[in-house]
Order: structure tokens, then sequence, then C-alpha cells
């Protein structure tokens, strides 16, 4: 909007607050989420953001403008540590006048949050009940503290660690596309050539299969923003070629997002529990406003302290390094925790003391990999063996794209899949290839005793043994 515009707006919001000591009115008039968490009389945090716009470039413009979102952003984070109203900031005329930083606030916290987190350039501290450069002097006053603002001086992203608090925005000024108790994982997609090829070397979607080994019912989405194309020919060609990058996304089971503006991006991924990053600037900017769990692959210019390095988890031994783990959990995930060996009924049909048989998954349609497991509980209740559990094949998404441990848990009940896929696996004492080896030796099995047999689609080898021998009652019951 024009400068009358901006006017207006503070007039008609100053117009109405209350009255109020302090760096502005319109401090008091921000119904935000991340200003009214603590109640109408508690204090107000205002952060004083000095004005380093001067005459760059554009990038710099760029830096300034991320730079002004962070600190907004660490402000309202340190507001709600100490249990404080956050009142805005100040200092930030020039930077907000570019454009950049009040459309991504709006898009952030809400339409028209810019005009009440961007407190008027005139404004000065003067009137505050008190004044700190350091969130410890501030902690240790907190109690004491009357109504009124609380100007900060120093720099919230230097006193607080972002990367382990929760951004204050709210559900009601952004729809998010994930719902409430699901298990989000946003990304972004690379589209530059360059950032394809390091995202291939570093194995993006390896780390995502990892990610699934901690968070079994993961609900992944991703953004793709395509190249401008100016003509019928010119979309058809980046379509074809991009069209089997993203069926490589698709086939792991992501929904990917391709009609979203770049700020609705932005807002999204700068508010996911975790975040996947593209190597380049276009997600370094939410990436650089994110609190909590955000992931990276290799180095990469600006750096934050608090991403964890996907590096790390693929080049360790076989159970990583033990952070992204730490990451996950941090962020609100819940942590899948398998069992070492299944207890559900349908693996439990005679003694707990029989042999434990273990099968193979698949790793190609639902079906099959369904088949060979209800099969396994067949010949475990035929042999009188109990079901011990599943090797996994690695991975957790079908040729379909279906989520197989979804599925699992859809098809036997919630939780079945950890139950399934026990973790670690046992030392297994015999292998048998095949149902009529083990029907062949199974009187030599020791009770207890961890026997491997990955296919068990033989189990109709004899036909002079009707299936109910193997599909019994008590099984089928179940």
């Amino acid at each position: 909007s024009d400068g009358a515009g901006e006017g207006m707006v503070a007039a008609i919001v100053a117009a109405a607050a209350p009255a109020i000591d302090g760096p502005s009115a319109a401090a008091a008039a921000c119904n935000l989420t991340a200003c009214r968490r603590f109640g109408a009389v508690a204090p107000r945090l205002v952060i004083a953001a000095p004005d380093k716009s001067g005459e760059g470039s554009v990038a710099d413009a760029q830096v300034l403008a991320t730079s002004a979102l962070r600190r907004i952003v660490a402000g309202a984070s340190l507001a709600a540590r100490v249990r404080l109203n956050f009142g805005g900031a100040l200092g930030l005329g020039a930077v907000a006048a570019d454009g950049r930083l009040r459309l991504a606030l709006d898009a952030i916290f809400g339409l028209g949050a810019s005009a009440q987190l961007l407190l008027d350039g005139a404004a000065t501290g003067e009137g505050a009940i008190a004044r700190y450069a350091n969130h410890e002097e501030l902690l240790k006053d907190r109690e004491t503290m009357g109504p009124g603002v609380v100007l900060f001086e120093g720099d919230p992203t230097a006193t607080v660690d972002t990367h382990a608090l929760s951004v204050p925005t709210g559900s009601s000024e952004q729809p998010w596309i994930y719902s409430p108790n699901s298990q989000p994982l946003l990304m972004h997609l690379c589209h530059d050539e360059d950032q394809k090829a390091r995202w291939r070397d570093h194995n993006a979607l390896g780390l995502l299969d990892v990610i699934r080994g901690h968070v079994h019912d993961l609900d992944a989405h991703a953004w793709w923003s395509p190249p401008p194309a100016t003509d019928a020919d010119s979309i058809t060609r980046i379509l074809g070629n991009e069209a089997k990058e993203l069926a490589n996304f698709w086939n792991k089971g992501v929904k990917v997002n391709m009609n979203s503006s770049v700020l609705e991006a932005w807002a999204q991924l700068a508010n996911a529990p975790v975040l996947v990053m593209c190597p380049g600037a276009q997600t370094s900017v939410p990436a650089s406003l994110n609190p909590n769990c955000v992931i990276r692959l290799g180095k990469m210019d600006g750096m934050m302290e608090g991403w964890y390095d996907g590096d790390a988890e693929m080049k360790h031994q076989r159970n990583g390094d033990g952070k992204l783990k730490a990451c996950l959990a941090a962020a609100g995930m819940r942590i899948t925790k398998p069992a070492k060996l299944c207890g559900l009924k349908v693996c439990m049909l005679h003694e707990e003391d029989a042999p434990r048989i273990f099968v193979f998954e698949p790793g190609d349609g639902a079906g099959h990999r369904l088949r060979n497991i209800m099969d396994g509980f067949a010949v475990a209740a035929k042999t009188g063996c109990n079901f011990g559990g599943v090797v996994p094949s690695g991975s957790f998404v079908t040729e379909h794209g279906h989520n197989f441990r979804t599925l699992l848990d859809g098809f036997l009940g919630p939780g079945a899949a950890d139950q399934i896929f026990v973790s670690p696996l046992p030392n297994f004492t015999k292998k048998y290839e095949g149902v009529r080896i083990l029907e062949a030796n199974r009187a030599k099995l020791e009770k207890r005793e961890a026997v491997y047999m990955p296919a068990s689609n033989e189990w109709a080898w004899n036909s002079s043994v009707p299936p109910e021998a193997f599909y019994t009652d008590d099984l089928r019951g179940l």
C-alpha cells in the first residue's frame, strides 16, 4: 500500500487501542496468537531492531528482510519463553518499505499481521517500564513486572535458541496442509539442475526412508516451483523433464504441491515441525525462521548452528549418529518404538516358549508383502510355532506409492507395524528355504528358537492337507 494507506491503518489501530505508556499505541492492538498468549494485562515485550537497510543491492535487501524476519520470530519466541505477550518490533521502517518483509509476515502470521508487528518508525522506547539487553536478566525480573511495555535491546536470535522453541503462530491465521494430529514433514523440491544433482548425491530419498524408520506414520509433503515458462511448448518440455524427478517423490509417498505461491510455500515451510532443505536460497528463507527440526544435506552458505546435517545420519553406522532421532523428538514427532518380539494375538497362538518363525518383507507391492506375512501366520499356526516378526526390505513405500506401515496398522490395528517389524532382529539359529523344509525339521526345533523362513507362500505344497490346517479357525477368528 502507499504511505497514506499505511498511515490510515496505523490511525485505525491506534484509535482502537487503549491509551498506554510505551513505544507505540499500536502495540496494544496486536491480536495475533503471537501477541496475546498470557492475558490482556501481561507485560508486552517489544524488540528494538536497528535499521540497517542502507542502499544495498536487491540481494542485500533480501538478506536484510530475511534477517528482520528471523529477529521478529525470535522475539516472539523469547516472549513466549518468559511468559510475556509480544508487542512487535521497532526500527524496521526502511526494511519494511522494500515490501518483502511485510509480504512474508502476512504470509506467515496472517493477512494484516505486518501492520500489527511492525511498529511506527517514529516511535521510540520512551516510556518502557524496563529495558534489557539479554534474556537472563529479563527472566530474573519477570515475576516482579507489572503491565506495560518491556523493551528488549539485545539480539533475540543471539540470546534465544529459537530451534528449541515453538513459533507462536496459530492455525486460525494460516491453514496448514496437514492435519493437527499428523506427523508432518515438509520439503522444498529443487528445480535448479545443480541443486537437484546435489540432492541426488546426498541421497535425499534415502534420508526420507531413514526418517520413516524413526516415524512410521510420517505425513510427507513437498513444494515444487517450476521455472518460468512463456508458452505451451516450454511448459510441456519442463513438465516432461521433471516428470521422472517428481515421480520419485510420489513413489515414496510424498504429496507434491505444485499450485501454491512461493509465499504460501514459505509460510508452510517456516512453521513445519520437520523441514528438509533443498540446497538453495529459496529454502534458506523459511529455514532461517523455522524453530523446529531443520535438516540440511551437505554444506550450505549461511548454515545455522541448529540445522541438523542429514549426511551424518547417512554416513555413520547403521543406527546413525543418534542426533536425527533427537531432532525429530524435539519437534514433537512420535518416535516409533519397535517391539523385540511380536506380541499381537495373531502372533502368539501357541505357548509362549514355542519356536518363533520370522519371514521376509518383499520389496514390491502391498499385496505381495501382506500375503507373505499372512502366510507366515498360517504356517506358524499349523506347525505349533509362534510368529516372531518380519525382516524389513528397507523400503517403507510400495512400488505403487503406499506406505506399507500405515496399511498394516489399518489392517491389523494401530501399532501393529511396530509389533510386526521387530528391532533389533534376533540371531537366527536356523534358516529354511520354504515351508516343506520347515515341516520336515519341526521336531528338531528348540523352545524359543528363532527360525528364519523368508518365503512362506509354499504352505500348500502337500495337496492332501486341507488349507484349513494352516488357516485355522483360531487364526481366521482373529
